[in-house]
């Protein structure tokens, strides 16, 4: 059965629960090894550099690794990542046929999976960009493409073949999925999205020895990757950048007069935000709370209508836990339902109870989200300490007027451990008419400093 032909529906072919790492000790300098996850099977000691074999139930040494300092971060560095927080947990450097270097990170997280960061370093300069969290396989062959062809996978995009290339694995570090020593080589034909120029396709075919059979056989390995910028990467690390230098030459040839028109409509600009920020406030539509019981499936609320004339505005969903030294992950849905209802139900019964009915006449999931919460406070030399928040919001706007329900399910845990069930409640706000008074304060920022800019540019 191909991809295509499988309906998907919230709680199928999720991720298991997450893997709670174990630590082994090194065959060599007898140092704490951590895994991170189930599917580590090379893991590089930290002391020593010994490249370890964790497929078989004893750990096997394979060589060591020298250092190398072609890396921009750390192993355990961590990322925030699209209002994710993950772990750089392996590293890999790639030598192309042309003197370039791909230096590749492995991000992970133990409730969203892992992510690749890769950072390609070549004589037109270094191009950044994220793996995407799609799995797909081409209905055509990829490396039977030349230049300008083009190939489909079973999602229904559209590739276009740009080159092919021979990565030669030079360094490798942290903990890996799967066995890669240095000196391995692989052959990657690459292919841009037909309508999205900044999406990427990477087909890689390995070749390797099968040890039952004796005979030589190749693997393909599908990567799905959007490109990035290098300050959007160094923000997701938390380095802050050199402040922009300002050119003396555009200096002097900006016009006086347009000079002081856009200082002149940066201040209305700044004006009309700050009037927004007052503007009409938020109404609360709709309130509910969910139980830990509820919270250990995906649950849905009762509904709550959207109305016509409130489309216009963005509709703000805010989320409170009792969480103390404690955090909460949640995973969320908005879903339509043809009719009002007043209880909380179970979704998939929601979706059993459902089969058979028309296409109108069914429950639709809209929107899916996630949100971290969590609140840590304490007392130390002679001092109270508090971070993070026992709430969070987003924003949304609705596609249509209707009747619309929360959908949640959530893990809560202490330090980096989660519980097997959760013991804490949430409480789910809805409002409508809600302002982005953070993003009409930035723009404020936004406007004051470019009046100032221009104020100096004389």
């Amino acid at each position: 059965m191909s991809m295509s032909e499988i309906k998907f529906t919230i709680g199928e072919n999720r991720e298991r629960p997450p893997y709670l790492s174990k630590t082994l000790r090194c065959p060599s300098c007898n140092a704490p090894i951590s895994m991170y996850s189930e599917q580590s099977q090379l893991v590089v000691c930290e002391s020593c550099g010994q490249n370890l074999d964790c497929s078989t139930e004893d750990l096997v040494a394979l060589g060591k690794t020298t250092t190398v300092d072609e890396f921009l971060f750390q192993v355990h560095q961590t990322c925030n990542w699209q209002g994710v927080k993950y772990k750089v947990i392996g590293r890999i450097l790639l030598l192309d046929e042309w003197d370039g270097h791909y230096a590749e990170y492995l991000l992970f997280h133990p409730f969203h999976g892992t992510r690749w960061l890769s950072i390609y370093t070549g004589e037109e300069g270094t191009d950044w960009s994220f793996s995407e969290p799609i799995h797909a396989l081409s209905k055509d062959r990829p490396f039977s493409s030349s230049k300008g062809d083009k190939i489909a996978t079973e999602d229904g995009q559209k590739w276009k073949f740009e080159e092919r290339t021979v990565l030669q694995v030079s360094y490798v570090d942290g903990a890996l999925p799967w066995l890669v020593r240095v000196g391995d080589v692989q052959t990657a034909a690459e292919f841009v999205n037909t309508k999205d120029k900044k999406s990427y396709l990477t087909v890689e075919e390995s070749h390797f020895l099968d040890e039952k059979t004796g005979e030589e056989s190749k693997e393909l390995e599908y990567s799905f990757s959007k490109e990035a910028t290098m300050s959007s990467v160094n923000r997701a690390f938390g380095i802050t950048g050199k402040s922009l230098k300002k050119s003396s030459d555009s200096a002097s040839t900006l016009p006086n007069v347009f000079r002081l028109f856009l200082m002149g409509l940066s201040v209305l600009v700044a004006m009309y935000f700050v009037v927004l920020c007052f503007s009409t406030g938020k109404q609360n539509i709709a309130s509910f709370t969910f139980t830990p019981t509820d919270l250990s499936e995906e649950t849905l609320s009762p509904s709550f209508y959207v109305d016509q004339k409130d489309l216009k505005k963005a509709f703000e969903l805010g989320y409170g836990a009792g969480v103390d030294n404690s955090w909460m992950s949640l995973n969320i849905g908005i879903v339509s339902t043809p009719e009002a209802t007043g209880s909380i139900e179970s979704y998939q019964q929601v979706l059993l109870n459902e089969e058979g009915l028309a296409e109108g006449q069914q429950t639709r999931l809209r929107h899916l989200s996630a949100v971290d919460i969590s609140h840590y406070h304490g007392y130390e030399g002679g001092e109270s300490w508090s971070e993070g928040s026992t709430s969070e919001t987003e924003l949304l706007m609705f596609p249509e007027a209707g009747h619309y329900r929360i959908l949640l399910q959530g893990v809560s845990g202490v330090d980096e451990t989660p519980m097997q069930f959760s013991n804490t409640s949430v409480t789910v706000k809805v409002y409508k008419n809600a302002n982005a008074i953070r993003y009409y304060i930035l723009m404020v920022v936004f406007s004051v400093l470019i009046f100032a800019m221009f104020r100096e540019w004389k």
